[in-house]
C-alpha cells in the first residue's frame, strides 16, 4: 500500500501529505458538493414552507420534502443534483415565497370586503389608482405579481399594497396615529372655542348640524350640557364608523379626527415638517411668489395616513374671520367654500404675522400656515 501511494505521488507529482489533504476534502455528498459550489442549504422552516408552496406539488406535506432532501443531500447521485438544488437549496423564487421566508404571508389581503376597504384607504395614491380602480384589478394586481420572480421593489409594492393597513375603523385608525379622544370636559370647553353663538353662520361648518338630533343644532347653541352630550355623542357614533363606509373616508374621517380627536401633539409633529423643510426645493419656489401689496402664504398640510408633506402655494388669500386666531381657507384646496376677500384685512394680517407661522384649527382640519 505504501509503495502504491509512493508510486501514485511520483506518478502525478504529488506529496503524500498533499494526496491525505485531498481525500478529507474531496466532497463525499451532493450536500457537500452544493456547499463546496456556493450553494446554501435550507436550513429555516420558513424557507420549507416557502419552497414547498412554489414546488411542493409533488410532495403531500412540508415534512416529506425535508426527508426527501435528507436522504438525497446524503447521497452523491448525480443524476438527482437538478431535484436537489431545485427542492434542497435556500433559493426562494416568487414574491409570495419571500414573504413566506419572512414570516408574513399569512397577513396578505384574502377577503373582498378587506380589497374595498385597502382601495377606498389608498384613494390618494393616483399612480396607483391608475393600475388598479376596481376590487377585481386590485385582487389581480396582488395575485399576478406573487407569483413574479422578486425584486426588492416589486416585493415593497407588494407589502405596501396587499397587505392590509392595521385598522379598519375611525378609532382604530386615530390611535394608530397616536391620538387620544377627547373627553367630555375637553368637549366642552370647545362650546366657548368655537364661538357656538355664531358657528351657524360661519361659512363651511356643520357642526351643529352634525351632532344634533333635529339636523340644526339650534337647540344646543344656548346649553352646554346639551351640546357637549350630543358632541360626545356625535364623537362616539363616528368613532366606531369603518373607514370603509360611504364617502366617509378621508374627507369623513379627517372632520371625525379634527373635532374628537386631542391634537396637543400635533406641534411636535412638525418638528418633522421642519426638518424636511431645510431641503425642500419647493420653499424656495414659493418665496417667488411674493407680491408688492400683499403677502404670499403656503399651506403645511400633514396627511397621517401615508405621512406626506405638501406645500401648497396661496398667492390669492380668501379670508372668512379674522378672530384671536386667524380662521382662513384657500380657494384653490377648498373649492367648496365661497370667495371672501377682504384687502384691507389681508393686508393688516400680512403685515401683523409676517414671518410667522400660525397654527389654525378648523372644523374640518388642523393646519398651519407661514406667512412670508
Amino acid at each position: 500500500m505504501g509503495g502504491s501511494l509512493i508510486g501514485i505521488s511520483l506518478l502525478f507529482g504529488i506529496t503524500a501529505g498533499a494526496y491525505a489533504s485531498y481525500e478529507v476534502l474531496r466532497p463525499k455528498n451532493i450536500g457537500q458538493y452544493l456547499e463546496w459550489k456556493g450553494y446554501s442549504l435550507i436550513k429555516d422552516d420558513l424557507v420549507w414552507d416557502a419552497v414547498y408552496e412554489e414546488y411542493g406539488g409533488e410532495f403531500k406535506e412540508v415534512q416529506e420534502l425535508k426527508s426527501y432532501c435528507s436522504k438525497a443531500l446524503g447521497k452523491f447521485e448525480l443524476s438527482e443534483l437538478d431535484r436537489v438544488i431545485k427542492y434542497c437549496v435556500d433559493e426562494v423564487r416568487t414574491v409570495k415565497g419571500q414573504l413566506i421566508r419572512e414570516g408574513i404571508s399569512n397577513k396578505l389581503i384574502k377577503t373582498e370586503q378587506e380589497y374595498k376597504l385597502a382601495l377606498v384607504l389608498r384613494s390618494s395614491n393616483k399612480e396607483f389608482l391608475e393600475i388598479v380602480d376596481s376590487v377585481a384589478k386590485y385582487k389581480e394586481w396582488c395575485e399576478s405579481n406573487l407569483s413574479r420572480k422578486p425584486n426588492p421593489n416589486l416585493i415593497t409594492n407588494v407589502k405596501t399594497f396587499c397587505i392590509p393597513k392595521p385598522y379598519k375603523t375611525a378609532s382604530e385608525k386615530l390611535a394608530h396615529e397616536g391620538f387620544k379622544r377627547l373627553d367630555k370636559d375637553q368637549l366642552s370647553v370647545r362650546y366657548e372655542e368655537l364661538q357656538i353663538s355664531k358657528l351657524a353662520n360661519n361659512v363651511g361648518n356643520t357642526l351643529l348640524a352634525d351632532i344634533s338630533s333635529n339636523g340644526n343644532g339650534l337647540d344646543l347653541k344656548k346649553d352646554v350640557i346639551k351640546f357637549t352630550n350630543a358632541y360626545w355623542e356625535y364623537c362616539e357614533r363616528e368613532a366606531k364608523r369603518s373607514l370603509g363606509d360611504e364617502s366617509f373616508y378621508p374627507e369623513g374621517y379627517s372632520k371625525f379626527r379634527a373635532r374628537c380627536a386631542d391634537i396637543g401633539e400635533l406641534k411636535e409633529s412638525w418638528k418633522r415638517v421642519e426638518e424636511i423643510k431645510k431641503n425642500n426645493p419647493l420653499v424656495q419656489e414659493i418665496s417667488d411668489f411674493e407680491k408688492e401689496n400683499t403677502c404670499n402664504m403656503y399651506f403645511v398640510h400633514k396627511e397621517y395616513n401615508d405621512s406626506n408633506i405638501v406645500y401648497y402655494k396661496a398667492e390669492d388669500p380668501i379670508w372668512i374671520d379674522l378672530q384671536k386666531e386667524y380662521r382662513f381657507r384657500h380657494r384653490d384646496f377648498y373649492k367648496e367654500f365661497k370667495d371672501f376677500i377682504d384687502t384691507d384685512v389681508a393686508k393688516k394680517v400680512c403685515k401683523e404675522a409676517k414671518g410667522k407661522e400660525i397654527l389654525v384649527r378648523h372644523d374640518y382640519w388642523v393646519s398651519r400656515w407661514v406667512i412670508k
